[in-house]
């Protein structure tokens, strides 16, 4: 991809999670954020019809970095959470944004139904059983509410005790899986 078409989507993911800490997405205005991110609203109708498509391209990256994780069929429970500490890292803005704002809670759900259906995807290729669906959605979305919560009170839990239960609990809970 053209390096100035990554720039401005770039651009434009962070300004909207800037204006995401103030306002929900309903009420962010082209004009707006083509204004925090420095872009010509000429240059955002290149790449997007309206605001809900730039979150939509944010998802569509994680879900692509999560397939990639997923693709590398870990075995090593601390390998799969350091891979997500990094992605965790490399979109730290975004997801603080969206866990400690609760006008955001369509985004998070969107979001978790994103990477419930990529790990489903990854992982039951072979073996969509209700019960296998079921654990995943546990798994998806105990990882996605341990997340939030942390975000919305870092000071009571620090980063390696959360990795730490992370770990515990997705060992566990990848046993569940039937074969």
């Amino acid at each position: 991809m053209d390096q100035r078409v990554v720039k401005t989507k770039i651009a434009l993911i962070k300004a909207l999670f800037e204006l995401l800490e103030t306002e929900t997405i309903e009420t962010i205005s082209v004009t707006k954020l083509c204004k925090q991110a420095k872009v010509s609203r000429r240059t955002f109708y290149k790449h997007y019809r309206n605001i809900i498509e730039v979150f939509n391209d944010y998802k569509m990256d994680l879900s692509e970095q999560i397939r990639q994780v997923f693709s590398k069929k870990y075995t090593d429970v601390d390998i799969l959470l350091q891979t997500f500490d990094e992605m965790l890292k490399h979109n730290y803005d975004g997801f603080k944004y969206l866990c400690n704002n609760s006008q955001h809670t369509r985004l998070l759900y969107s979001l978790n139904d994103m990477f419930y259906n990529s790990i489903c995807e990854l992982l039951l290729s072979d073996n969509r059983t209700g019960y296998n669906l079921e654990v995943l959605k546990f798994i998806a979305s105990g990882i996605n509410g341990i997340y939030i919560e942390w975000f919305r009170n870092s000071n009571e839990v620090n980063y390696d005790d959360l990795l730490d239960s992370q770990r515990r609990l997705i060992e566990v809970d990848l046993k569940l899986l039937r074969k």
